[in-house]
């Protein structure tokens, strides 16, 4: 009877290797010989018994093998981990995404007896990332950090991509959001986002509106303003996030949009003005600021950072991980308040919870992202 994968247990083969005597069998002929020397100390063995005990020990640990071949994540997740676990990471260096990858990980790292290599590897909207995760070995020392732009936006924006992040990567834990200001330079003549929107309908396409190119989180923001509210702003596209903020603070653009954490430091000190929070809750960062859904603009296409893994890694692999970053990081408050809540995150759910949960919420984020497309239009083909 054939089993149902490659190969074929008995005197023919087993994948490469041979079950039964033979040069490619010389193992499991010594261990067989080895079982018949114990049941023989016994007592006396009949020959043609001896013969069935034998036939019967070579099916037994052929079955185990075969076993073994077909489900290596079994063999594959015993003792794991026992080498460095590589993290092949979208993130800059130094950026967001990056910082908190490597704080979760260091946490980890003396309870898995590990060490977590990251390997940056920024560039084409993290797709070269990504790429390289969904081609890496699923054995549990390849994973993946990510964001919600290349795994939620992308695929639903871009008519090239050439995988799907939902079906190619499986979530092991969810880092957290990534809240947002809308900031203003100090000169504008507007306090609130209502008389930001009372100012850019005075003077349609007089008030410049700073990006990084299509696509960007400031770039769909200013769509979906657009759209809802029929507000035209003047798009300014920087190179990177950095730019757009010197061009804040030289007053070549009027309006952007920042991550909170760096941004609150600014506004605090009176170098810029926040007029509004991107996230679901007010942030004990910036509690005067008002959200989004405050001004009756409820969004909930948010930036998040997350780590996955190739699709087909051990899924006990796959618990371990989120496993000790929750015990080790989430449920720790001191270390959440370092690294997420002091620095504009949002720790809600699915953030620090259960892979099944984070699952679940990847497909309402999708959901979202098209519905957020389709309403702004917007596309990017890279």
């Amino acid at each position: 009877m054939e089993m149902p994968c490659p190969g074929r247990v008995g005197p023919g083969r087993v994948g490469p290797g041979r079950v039964g005597p033979g040069p490619a069998g010389n193992g499991i002929t010594a261990l067989v010989n080895e079982t018949m020397t114990v049941s023989s100390e016994r007592g006396p063995v009949p020959a043609q018994t001896e013969e069935n005990m034998k036939n019967q020990a070579f099916a037994t640990i052929a079955m185990a093998g075969a076993l073994t071949l077909c489900h290596p994540a079994v063999a594959i997740s015993q003792g794991y981990p026992v080498k460095p676990i590589r993290i092949i990471s979208q993130f800059t260096p130094g950026g967001p995404g990056d910082v908190l990858t490597r704080a979760i990980t260091q946490v980890i790292t003396p309870s898995l007896g590990q060490a977590f290599i990251v390997e940056s590897r920024p560039g084409a909207e993290g797709l070269i990332a990504a790429e390289q995760c969904r081609l890496a070995t699923p054995d549990g020392y390849n994973l993946c950090a990510a964001d919600s732009f290349t795994v939620s936006l992308l695929p639903v924006i871009s008519s090239n991509m050439k995988f799907d992040p939902l079906k190619d990567m499986a979530p092991i834990v969810h880092f957290g959001f990534l809240s947002s200001l809308i900031v203003a330079q100090p000169s504008v003549p507007a306090n609130t986002l209502e008389e930001l929107f009372a100012l850019a309908k005075a003077k349609p396409g007089a008030v410049t509106w700073g990006s990084w190119g299509p696509a960007s989180s400031p770039h769909i923001y200013m769509e979906w303003l657009k759209k809802e509210r029929g507000i035209s702003f003047l798009e300014v596209p920087y190179k990177s996030a950095p730019f757009a903020w010197q061009g804040l603070q030289s007053g070549e653009i009027q309006v952007a949009v920042f991550a909170t954490g760096p941004a609150a430091g600014v506004v605090r000190a009176g170098k810029a003005k926040a007029l509004a929070l991107v996230n679901p809750a007010r942030s004990s960062v910036v509690p005067n600021v008002p959200t989004l859904q405050e001004a009756g603009l409820p969004v909930n296409v948010l930036t998040w950072f997350a780590l996955f893994a190739p699709n087909g890694t051990p899924r006990d692999v796959i618990q371990r991980i989120n496993a000790e970053s929750v015990k080790g990081f989430f449920s720790n408050a001191g270390l959440v308040d370092k690294y997420l809540i002091s620095q504009g995150y949002s720790s809600a759910s699915p953030t620090g919870g259960t892979p099944e949960a984070f699952a679940e919420f990847l497909k309402q984020d999708r959901e979202s992202n098209e519905r957020l497309a389709k309403l702004t239009g917007i596309r990017f083909d890279h």
